[in-house]
This record gives structure tokens, sequence and C-alpha cells, in this order.
């Protein structure tokens, strides 16, 4: 970390083992970045520091798909901290002020957000479930032009995005799953090209919370087909859906706790040098609030590579 990298190849990196970690290093145009992967922990440690110094930019750690966890830190160029983000907890604090003038008004927009949240689903359930997301919430300025919640912009903010996670276990974390769009009064509004930018917000279920858990969702789909073997096991997630019709409210579909399970592999020759491998999947819907069985149905996703480029899709109805 004292390494300058003053004779470095720009975005050039390299690799460092020692007998606790591995860490990579790359020197950019303004920062030199250390990535620090701690042997048996599941996470990465990204480090920036000021080219040519030994002062601390940014402190960032990551869990293995590259959600942001723990800590954050943000420092100037003279080695002052301007910002922690407590991102287990969705808790953004702000030391040095003179840099965000705007944050008493961002953190009114949270607060009028937080407040809607408590009144759909209680506050117990906004208080063990339910956490803020300050790296995925936005804010833009009139002609459209957007910045993180975090980032500095001396223009004034006049829409937001914010969005939260549920959290429902210690390794059961479902990101971006409520958003919302307010106007710079605080206002609810609805995108006009996609009024389903807001999300997250259910009638009519009870104030107690989930009633799944990840084990007993399992226990249920088996109930009603799955099958699980000794290589191949059963994923859970949770997911929104839409209610067909709806128009501009807030209240515009409901949660829905999934239990998938692969059913087939289909490797298809490769053509002109791209392959492609297809997966088949059941997936068996509960009521999350109630543990209700809704439906099983079919779904597919699939992986396509060539030499220099490659996708992955999410899932997707197999009709």
């Amino acid at each position: 970390k004292n390494d300058m990298l003053q004779n470095v190849e720009m975005n050039k990196p390299d690799t460092l083992y020692t007998s606790t970690a591995m860490l990579t290093r790359a020197r950019y145009s303004e920062l030199r970045c250390i990535t620090t992967f701690p042997k048996n922990l599941k996470q990465e440690i990204v480090e920036y520091y000021f080219n040519d110094t030994k002062i601390l930019e940014s402190s960032d750690i990551y869990d293995l798909n590259d959600n942001p966890i723990g800590i954050a830190k943000k420092y100037n160029k003279k080695g002052q901290l301007e910002y922690v983000v407590d991102h287990d907890k969705g808790i953004w604090t702000v030391v040095n002020f003179d840099n965000y003038p705007h944050f008493p008004i961002l953190q009114k927009m949270k607060q009028r957000v937080d407040s809607l949240l408590i009144s759909t689903y209680g506050e117990q359930f906004f208080d063990k479930n339910i956490i803020w997301s300050p790296d995925r919430s936005y804010f833009y300025n009139s002609d459209g032009t957007g910045a993180n919640w975090t980032d500095y912009f001396e223009w004034n903010p006049k829409l937001y995005l914010l969005r939260y996670s549920i959290k429902l276990s210690e390794d059961e974390i479902y990101y971006g799953q409520i958003e919302i769009n307010l106007d710079s009064v605080g206002q609810i509004i609805f995108p006009s090209d996609n009024y389903e930018d807001n999300k997250g917000f259910e009638k009519a279920i009870t104030k107690n919370g989930f009633l799944l858990s990840k084990q007993l969702a399992i226990e249920k789909a088996k109930s009603h087909g799955l099958h699980e073997n000794n290589s191949i096991k059963a994923f859970t997630y949770l997911d929104w859906e839409y209610l067909k019709g709806t128009k501009e409210t807030i209240y515009n579909g409901n949660f829905t706790y999934n239990v998938g399970i692969n059913t087939k592999k289909i490797i298809s020759p490769p053509t002109d040098g791209r392959n492609r491998v297809e997966y088949k999947f059941d997936v068996y819907v509960f009521n999350p609030w109630t543990g209700q069985f809704i439906k099983r149905k079919k779904m597919k996703s699939y992986d396509e590579w060539e030499k220099d480029s490659g996708l992955t899709t999410e899932l997707m109805p197999d009709k």
C-alpha cells in the first residue's frame, strides 16, 4: 500500500500474495486501487489512494456478488473523512457538511419514504427487514442529469429515486426490491416512460412480516413436487409481480417468494464460434406473508459466449 506505483503502466494491474490474503493493484489517471481478498472470507476490500500519496480516498467492502457490505468511508485530498456508509444498516453519516450542502433535503426525502414504508408494513418489519440502499439511490437535476445519493454536485436536486433491500436473514438479502420516485417537494411521481419504476408497496398484508423462511419454503415446495439430489439443490429468491391493469398508483403489485430447481441442461453445438447452454427450471411460487402456495411455473436462462464476449441471462418465462 505504500508503493506509489509511480512507474507502473496505467491501467495495468499486478497481483501480490501474502500468507493471509491475495492483493491486486492498479494505477489509474488520478487514483490507484488496491483490492484485498482475505483468505477464508467471502468478501473483497477495495481501497483507492490519491496517486503519488499515501492518502486514502475511499474504502469499501463487497461480497462475492459485488454487493456493498459493512462500512464504507470516503476521504478528501487532505485525508479528512467526508462520510461513512453502513451498508448493513442502511445509514449514511456525513462528517464534512461543507461538501454536502444538499444533505438536509436528501434526508427529508428519505424520511418521507421511510414513513410510507412504516405505514404500509409496520415499524417492526421496517426495522428488522428493510434496509435503505444509498449506493442504489439517486437524485437528478431539472435536465435529467443524475448522481448517486452520496455524490457531491453543486446543482440543486429536483427529482429523487430511493431504493431499499429486504433482509430475511444474515445470508439472505434481496437487493433493489423497493423503489420509489419523488418530485422536488416529496410527492410520488410515475415516470412517463415506465411507471413500474415504483414498486415494493403492497396492500392487504399482515403487519407480522413474512411467514416464510428459506428452509420452510423449500419444504413446502417439496410437498408440491420439488425434488433435490446430491448435485442439484433448490434455490430461493424474492420477486415483485406487478398487477395487470394498474395505473399510476403506488400499490401496483405484490411480493412472491420463489423456490427454483434446475431440471434440465441443454448444450447446443457451437455455431460460428459461439457457444450456448440453456437451463430449464421449475419454480414454486408462494405468498411470503401467509406461506400459501400459488403456482408452479416453468422458467429458463442461458449462457452464451465466444472468444471476446459473453452473456448470462436472468430467469425468464419458458413458454
